[in-house]
């Protein structure tokens, strides 16, 4: 399910990411996103942190992919 973040002041809302959990951090401007258990960032990652610029947008905002997981048949 997508996580819609809206930052007070003036970072645009809203802040879409798919398969993670954003914890806000308003004293910066920062969002850190921890991807979902099975997901993970494209350079296989699990967390980052991302900015509002000073005209009010984010940074590229990556997403969460599903990672393969091999299951093992008995």
């Amino acid at each position: 399910m997508p996580l819609f973040v809206a930052v007070a002041g003036r970072c645009r809302p809203p802040l879409l990411v798919n398969n993670a959990v954003a914890t806000l951090n308003q004293t910066d401007r920062s969002v850190t996103i921890s991807c979902q258990i099975g997901h993970r960032f494209p350079d296989g990652t699990k967390t980052r942190v991302l900015y509002c610029d000073a005209d009010g947008y984010w940074e590229h905002i990556p997403h969460c992919d599903g990672s393969l997981l091999k299951v093992l048949m008995p």
